[in-house]
Order: structure tokens, then C-alpha cells, then sequence
């Protein structure tokens, strides 16, 4: 149960899309997501902080 709620809550803004999608995607995501972050780092950081 944890489990899958970890990755759903770090990709909020892509509820569609899971956590291990989005890692490939990271410029694509952050796109989408509309984060200044073109990074995956970055951008991994911003969706775990949030």
C-alpha cells in the first residue's frame, strides 16, 4: 500500500504518468509539469519535495 502511494504522490501533476515513466520523461515531464527545471535531478527533487 505504501508502496504504491510513494510513486503516485511524487508525480502529482502527472497523475496519468507513473513515478518510473517520469524519470525517462524528465525533460518531458517537466514540460508538462511546467517546472523551470529542465533537469531530471532537479526536477526528481521539486516532485519528492512536493
Amino acid at each position: 500500500m505504501p508502496e504504491r502511494r510513494h510513486p503516485s504522490r511524487r508525480p502529482a501533476s502527472d497523475p496519468g504518468v507513473p513515478y518510473a515513466a517520469a524519470v525517462p520523461l524528465s525533460p518531458g515531464t517537466a514540460v508538462v509539469r511546467g517546472a523551470p527545471s529542465p533537469a531530471p535531478m532537479p526536477m526528481t527533487a521539486d516532485a519528492e519535495t512536493s
